[in-house]
């Protein structure tokens, strides 16, 4: 649902059972556009690999603040499980909370605060059981693209990064497909021509690994998990109506089911006793859209999308309450790409969404923000909310390329964005420039402001407050990339963000925007293509992030705060049947609060005594991941995938036992093994 956030109590209160888990909820929004063309002249050809046919196509350095990868180049990334989207752990400048987690923290932005593409459309969210693994079949990425700050007016209103995901069209030649059974779950796809100028595929995933064993009991917690369940489809129908029109039909749907008990003796039910018993959460998603995409002539194109959206959330809390919300979103698109001339290239767009949700809350609201470590459900206030919320997002762009000279390319552009829910209106400007300074090295900057629609349960009726503003980003990027010859690169960039406007807790108001952040960093990335046996990427960042509390004046390290994240990811190709690679992956510990003390509730219980907020840390992150890739046959592989192999115990956070007079040390993925086996057909 576009620019929403459902209000989850249940996982307000899973991230405060399991601190490994910080789970957060996916955005939607805006559209990609087209590739602008760049101040690089065109450069030797190197190979990609599209079914049975070889096509030749160097990439140009990359300009700051964005990456382009294929699905071929992540998905198999040791320690993904297979997973193209979920091998971003391992690009440069990442973040996450939990091994189990892929959902990304981008340069000093949170996880919710990222927007989603699939071929052009919005999604509702894109990982299973917050970042377990991605809902879309790893087969059908062709690659995607990452904006981590500073980009240009045709992507979203997000203060965090874009993830614009390209799915491959159907093959056309035969009918065809694949399995894939792994540990945990199982991919069917069909795909083929349906006659000369159409083409269709289907692709479905259903977990099973809760057929295998039903929960997992924490017996330190007192704590029943039971095992995830997710399935997801997707579906694509491709027409070439003409030589320039072409028009395609998605469907696209997931769901997930997750559940765990409480027991009456868990530390959890006597700290916060209404959390003792069962807590639920069941997702649900499903699009159908239709893109048309038209070819103007040689100096135009455009492409427009229309769908509808339909998803639905339903928590339970134990004794803390309920939330259902249901909502419909219509949407449509359009982006236009004009070249008056050789040096100009000019898009011009726009995007319309109604979103109708229907939320039945009856349950208890703490206020919970990343500004309030105290977050105690039993003494918070009960909120019912029974009624409709209608919101309206409009949006219109505009950014105009220009190759002033030989090597030196500039754009400027503007977002104007209409918010009719919370009536407010911003227009924002997206500045950038490009010096070629040689062939192969790129100097690039960019600056751009951003906005971001508060989450749906601080901006609600009753429980929110519908006065709120938009939060705010200020991005500055600056970057070199350079190829050294067709097989090394190797890129550097230096950022800084602002952030504005952030929303806190309020006792009058509800919530207020009453705080701020910043965070900068430095990111270093090498790359060796896979023209030879060995091949992979060494990355490095140096960063800080930080929030402030305008009001108290108190600063402190923003959640995801890891000064030192460094990856290594290394494949060594033996022979056409076996491929090896291995991946090692060093980051600075997560900051935590810590409890320092105890009070007492008006009602007798312990109050925890927090100090500074993310005022310590947990040890440092270690983790070596191996692969092991064998082809047997042209139809039939497998793979084996050793997770955490020498099996450190890398802290996730810490509990704390009834009384708050001893911790626990949560510890992250022991040593595990993944294994999967394909079969094309």
């Amino acid at each position: 649902m576009s620019r929403t956030v459902f209000t989850i109590y249940a996982w307000f209160v899973l991230a405060g059972l399991l601190p490994a888990t910080a789970v957060q909820a996916q955005e939607t929004g805006g559209a990609p556009g087209p590739a602008a063309p760049t101040a690089v002249a065109p450069a030797a050809p190197a190979t990609t690999t599209l079914d049975a046919v070889e096509v030749t196509a160097e990439r140009p350095p990359e300009p700051a603040g964005a990456t382009h990868l294929t699905g071929e180049e992540l998905g198999r990334v040791p320690g993904a499980g297979e997973d193209p989207l979920k091998a971003i752990q391992a690009l440069p400048g990442i973040a996450t909370s939990t091994d189990a987690s892929a959902l990304p923290a981008v340069w000093g932005a949170s996880p919710a605060d990222n927007i989603y593409y699939v071929d052009f459309l919005p999604v509702a969210y894109l990982f299973h059981v917050d970042g377990f693994e991605s809902v879309l079949n790893p087969w059908l990425i062709k690659g995607f693209d990452l904006y981590a700050a500073g980009y240009g007016p045709q992507y979203g209103d997000v203060v965090g990064a874009v993830f614009d995901v390209r799915l491959r069209d159907p093959r056309t030649d035969r009918f065809g497909g694949l399995v894939d059974v792994g540990l945990l779950g199982a991919n069917l796809l069909v795909e083929g021509p349906l006659g000369q100028d159409t083409s269709f595929y289907l692709a479905g995933r259903r977990s099973y690994f809760e057929l295998l064993r039903k929960s997992v009991t924490d017996n330190a917690n007192h704590i029943v998990f039971q095992l995830p369940t997710y399935d997801d489809y997707q579906g694509k129908f491709v027409w070439k109506i003409d030589s320039r029109n072409r028009l395609t039909v998605h469907l696209t749907g997931a769901a997930d089911e997750q559940r765990l008990t409480v027991q009456a003796n868990s530390p959890i039910a006597l700290q916060d006793p209404v959390l003792g018993g069962d807590i639920y959460q069941d997702t649900s998603n499903s699009t159908v859209a239709a893109v048309l995409d038209s070819d103007l002539g040689p100096k135009a194109s455009n492409k427009l999308a229309a769908g509808f959206m339909k998803d639905k959330t339903d928590s339970g809390t134990a004794g803390a309450g309920t939330v259902v919300a249901t909502g419909d979103t219509v949407f449509a698109r359009e982006q236009l790409h004009l070249q008056p001339r050789p040096d100009h290239a000019l898009t011009l767009g726009a995007d319309l969404q109604r979103a109708q949700l229907a939320l039945d809350v009856h349950a208890l609201d703490p206020r919970c923000t990343e500004f309030s470590p105290a977050c105690d459900y039993t003494s918070a206030p009960l909120v019912r909310i029974h009624q409709p919320v209608r919101q309206i997002l409009a949006d219109a762009y505009a950014e105009d390329r220009w190759q002033f000279l030989e090597r030196w390319a500039a754009s400027a552009g503007v977002r104007t964005s209409r918010d009719d829910y919370l009536g407010h209106t911003y227009t924002e400007p997206r500045l950038g420039i490009e010096w070629s300074l040689t062939r192969n090295t790129l100097l690039s900057a960019r600056w751009g402001r951003h906005n971001e629609s508060p989450p749906l349960e601080q901006e609600a009726p009753v429980a929110g407050n519908p006065g709120l503003r938009h939060l705010r980003s200020d991005d500055t990027v600056l970057g070199i990339a350079r190829k050294e010859n067709p097989d090394l690169s190797w890129r550097a960039e230096v950022y800084h963000k602002r952030f504005a406007e952030l929303v806190v807790a309020d006792p009058v108001l509800n919530y207020a925007n009453a705080a701020s952040g910043t965070s900068r960093g430095l990111v270093v990335s090498i790359k060796k293509e896979p023209t030879t046996p060995v091949f992979g990427f060494v990355s490095l960042s140096f960063a800080r992030a930080e929030r402030r509390d305008d009001a108290s004046g108190q600063s402190f390290p923003f959640d995801y705060d890891e000064p030192l994240i460094a990856t290594v990811v290394a494949s060594y190709k033996a022979s056409p049947a076996w491929q090896f690679g291995a991946r090692w992956s060093f980051h600075s510990g997560t900051p935590y609060t810590p409890v320092i003390g105890t009070g007492t509730f008006p009602d007798g219980r312990l109050r925890p005594i927090y100090g500074a907020i993310d005022s310590q840390r947990a040890p440092n992150y270690s983790r070596l991941d191996l692969r092991f890739d064998h082809q047997v046959s042209r139809n039939f592989s497998n793979y084996v995938d050793l997770i955490n192999l020498y099996n450190r115990g890398n802290v996730a956070g810490y509990t704390y036992n009834a009384t708050y007079s001893q911790s626990q040390t949560q510890y992250q993925l022991p040593r595990l093994i993944s294994v999967g086996i394909q079969y094309r057909f």
